[in-house]
């Protein structure tokens, strides 16, 4: 069977099956490039090739928005706000206030620290 027909038909069944369109595209490509005779590294350089300029940062920014999405319904922030509220305490006084401060700040401050890595490739 012709790589393109598996590709569509898996993109339409992934699609029926409500995984998200960005991840369907990306597994139906893989597939197709995998069936077509070529590596699973050859698949995701005809990929990231045929993605364009600016394409590959629009499919990098859905992907993340997929995740924070899988994320939130994980219930994983939950969890983290809860154990920081029983570690700081539910009262509002002034030392809490200042832990929180100094937390933000800190979690500020290494985003932009590591934030330029992993645009140059420097990241590991």
């Amino acid at each position: 069977m012709n790589a393109v027909v598996i590709a569509v038909c898996l993109m339409l069944g992934l699609s029926l099956a409500r995984v998200n369109v960005v991840i369907a595209l990306t597994v139906s490509a893989l597939v197709a490039g995998l069936v077509g005779g070529m590596s699973l590294q050859q698949s995701v350089d005809a990929f990231n090739t045929g993605l364009g300029g600016g394409a590959q940062i629009a499919l990098s920014y859905a992907l993340l928005g997929a995740f924070a999405v899988a994320l939130s319904h994980s219930g994983l922030t939950t969890l983290i706000s809860r154990k920081v509220i029983s570690l700081l305490g539910k009262e509002q006084n002034g030392a809490n206030m200042n832990r929180v401060r100094w937390i933000l700040l800190l979690a500020i401050l290494a985003s932009n620290r590591i934030q330029p890595l992993q645009h140059t490739g420097l990241a590991v």
